[in-house]
Parts: C-alpha cells; sequence; structure tokens
C-alpha cells in the first residue's frame, strides 16, 4: 500500500525537519553536511523564515476569499542559483511549505476561525515533514473541527482516500459523527460500534480488510477506546493514513491496554488531541 511504501520517505523528511529546528544539533553528528547536501544554512533559513512572515502577512491582509495554496520561497528564494543542478533544485522544491490562506473548497458547515486555519495550516506543515502532533487547543475552540478539515484537505489537494482511523471516547463519538457529517461532507466515515455480532458482520461487509483503496466504499473509521481494544486484531489489518485520538491525555498511561494496542497501529501521521496540559514530565510526550 501507499501507506507502507512512504514509510522510510517519511523518516527521511522527519530527520530533515528536526535538523533544521535549532542550531544546537549543528554539534551533533553530521548535521553541518547534512545542511550543505540541502543547500541550507542557517542564514539562508533565517532569511526565509523572514521572507515567509512578510509574505503571509501581505497575504492575510489582502481579502481573498478563495482558497489559494501558495509555495513559500523557503529553502529556494533567492538562494536558488547557489544550487549545482536541477535534480537538488527539484529535491528542495518539495520541500517547500504548502500554506493555505482560506478554508479548502469542500469543508462544509461553515466558515473556519483565522486561529484555526492557522492551525489546519500547521497540521499541513507537521505532515508534510512526516511529524506527529498535538493539538492542544482548550475546549471549545474547535478541536473536532480542525481534525476534520486536515482529512478534509488531504482528500481535496492531496487525494489521499485513506484510510483514516479516529478513536475517541464513547461519550463523544455521535458528536464526532456529526462533525464529520457537518465539516467534511465529502468524507465517508463509518461507525465501528456495537455488539459483537453487529461489530463482525461489520468488519466483513463494510470494513473488508484486505480491499483495494479504489474499491473500498469508506475512508473514515470512528470508534472508541474499549472497541479498539476489543478489536485491535481487525484494526491491526489496515495501514492507516490519518490516526486521529480524543482526549489523548489518556495515553500517559503508556502500560494501559490502549496505549500498548495504539503504538502497535500502523500509520503514517498521528495526531492527539487534548485540552488537559502534559506538563508533569516530558515522558509523557
Amino acid at each position: 500500500s501507499n501507506v507502507r511504501s512512504e514509510r522510510a520517505e517519511q523518516a527521511k523528511r522527519r530527520l530533515e525537519y528536526l535538523l533544521k529546528q535549532s542550531d544546537i544539533f549543528s554539534h551533533f553528528g553530521n548535521v553541518k553536511q547534512e545542511k550543505a547536501r540541502l543547500g541550507l544554512s542557517s542564514s539562508a533559513a533565517a532569511t526565509s523564515s523572514q521572507l515567509e512572515s512578510k509574505s503571509t502577512a501581505a497575504m492575510s491582509s489582502s481579502g481573498e476569499n478563495k482558497a489559494i495554496v501558495r509555495k513559500p520561497s523557503g529553502t529556494l528564494g533567492e538562494k536558488v542559483n547557489d544550487y549545482q543542478d536541477e535534480e537538488e533544485r527539484e529535491e528542495a522544491d518539495e520541500h517547500d511549505a504548502t500554506f493555505l490562506t482560506a478554508q479548502p473548497s469542500t469543508l462544509g458547515g461553515g466558515k473556519m476561525r483565522q486561529y484555526q486555519l492557522e492551525g489546519l495550516n500547521w497540521m499541513i506543515r507537521l505532515q508534510e515533514n512526516g511529524v506527529n502532533g498535538i493539538l492542544a487547543d482548550e475546549m471549545g475552540l474547535g478541536k473536532t473541527m480542525q481534525s476534520v478539515s486536515i482529512l478534509v484537505y488531504m482528500l481535496e489537494y492531496k487525494k489521499d482516500t485513506g484510510p483514516h482511523l479516529i478513536i475517541v471516547p464513547k461519550s463523544t463519538l455521535s458528536n464526532w459523527m456529526n462533525e464529520l457529517a457537518f465539516w467534511g461532507p465529502t468524507l465517508k466515515a463509518v461507525k465501528f460500534h456495537g455488539t459483537k455480532d453487529e461489530r463482525l458482520e461489520m468488519a466483513e461487509n463494510v470494513l473488508q480488510p484486505g480491499q483495494l483503496d479504489e474499491e473500498r466504499k469508506w475512508n473514515v473509521v470512528v470508534t472508541t477506546y474499549e472497541i479498539c481494544n476489543l478489536e485491535r486484531n481487525v484494526l491491526n489489518k489496515f495501514a492507516w493514513s490519518y490516526l486521529i485520538i480524543d482526549e489523548a491525555h489518556r495515553l500517559k498511561n503508556e502500560a494501559s491496554t490502549f496505549s500498548r494496542i495504539v503504538r502497535t497501529l500502523e500509520t503514517r501521521f498521528r495526531l492527539l488531541l487534548t485540552g488537559t496540559p502534559l506538563q508533569n514530565n516530558l515522558h509523557e510526550l
């Protein structure tokens, strides 16, 4: 599947992204050589960041209502002539960040607030660099909607049909299904819940592990912590594109059954949602 084939490339992007986050990494290993290979320098990165900030501010004040995907100058900018050949230029182009100035056109329901659009762009940035994230907005700020928006973006702009897995508390299962229908009308979400017989029938007739992507009649599965524990064998038969876990502070106990099962799931990207700060220690993160 596409999920399995992209694991190596995702690890490479993640490493490159993390190496560029702080100059402190230049003291370890061959980081300087890595930056040289990518055609980067600290000054170039700083210049690119300033250019991106100015460009973002200019576009935000333009009053455009149309969704625009912009490729910022990023690692290219005015340094494009520094590249030795076309191959290096194409490689750097792939690492430019996508930036939305308006919400995806297929995101139904209503209009995103500015901070929610910024949250979507943050998730896109993480996704493009192969990095997982924790969305920790306070309660009532729209974490559910922002989570739906990244799946809508993936479908609209990346043609990524999943499959995606959303694991939520039982008390919020119905709300998640309503939000997916409201904000993600182009998504085909199914609820994996019910009695043992109902789940067996759904696994055999709806989920159908091993089915080709183009034959699948769904692209999002929503289930609960308890069903995840009970049906781990079914869920482990899929290579998931996005794994989204609501109320993810419950994962703090890494020895719990749920935490251990989640770590066995094969995924490309993981997004955790919590309004409860994970501030006791770094190990929790």
